[in-house]
């Protein structure tokens, strides 16, 4: 069994680590979504006289996906979680159960730690509201062959063409013998190939995200009603509740 003041010795650093992790996942979500979005650009020039023109295909690769943030959020989480409940089990012996919809989530959990995960809880709905969505507007698919898990692309390609714009001389009246020809500049335009454009995204879905949102705020008001339910050493290390948690908001 490990000692108390063995837990106390390090909830410290890991509470600092994962505050820290979870605000940096914050400001990633909300304001680093150029990190969630890919896209390949192809071109192709018609005339085999222009195939000079012709330029490399861009790719841009996805950085990051949601579920790639939250489980590197999770795991510190998960652990400063896990060791807070190991410590408040020593110290407090009143115990409840979280139960969401019928479904008891954990069991015994201690009243002291009831109310310290309240409180964490409601800070990680800061990150879970700054979750990216995909684009309403376009019809989305997930793309099981891409290189991460997560990665959305568009049903359907869009394609730009490419043009340029010539001037040409044009007559537009004919010579006579009182006058010269009519003769005036004029433009044309020559397509030259077109771009075929698909893109990528690693956001999810707004009902995915909503459905998350309505998770974490039911397991909110669960530990907030367990806490009033609880009555108010040796530390017990086995007991874990963070990922159980998490994956529950995940789903």
């Amino acid at each position: 069994m490990t000692k108390l003041h063995e837990i106390l010795a390090v909830e410290q650093g890991l509470g600092e680590t994962a505050n820290r992790i979870t605000k940096e996942v914050a400001s990633t979500l909300a304001n680093k979504k150029s990190i969630f979005a890919g896209l390949t650009k192809e071109h192709e020039v018609f005339a085999e006289d222009k195939q000079h023109l012709k330029q490399s295909t861009e790719i841009k690769e996805v950085e990051s996906t949601v579920d790639e943030q939250l489980s590197f959020m999770g795991t510190h989480v998960a652990q400063y979680w896990d060791v807070s409940l190991q410590k408040e089990a020593a110290n407090q012996k009143a115990v409840a159960d979280i139960v969401v919809d019928n479904v008891t989530l954990a069991f015994n959990v201690p009243s002291i730690v009831l109310l310290g995960l309240e409180k964490k809880l409601t800070a990680l709905l800061s990150v879970y509201n700054a979750v990216p969505t995909l684009d309403a507007a376009k019809a989305w698919e997930e793309d099981p062959g891409y290189s991460k898990r997560g990665v959305f692309r568009t049903k359907h390609t869009a394609e730009r063409q490419q043009a340029v714009t010539n001037k040409v001389w044009k007559e537009v009246s004919a010579a006579t013998v009182q006058h010269k020809a009519q003769i005036v500049q004029d433009e044309e335009v020559e397509v030259l190939g077109k771009y075929t454009i698909s893109e990528f995204s690693g956001a999810i879905s707004s009902f995915d995200k909503a459905e998350k949102l309505s998770r974490l705020t039911a397991l909110i008001r669960a530990v907030k009603t367990a806490r009033q339910r609880a009555n108010g050493a040796e530390v017990d290390t086995s007991l874990t509740i963070g990922s159980i948690l998490l994956d529950y908001i995940n789903g």
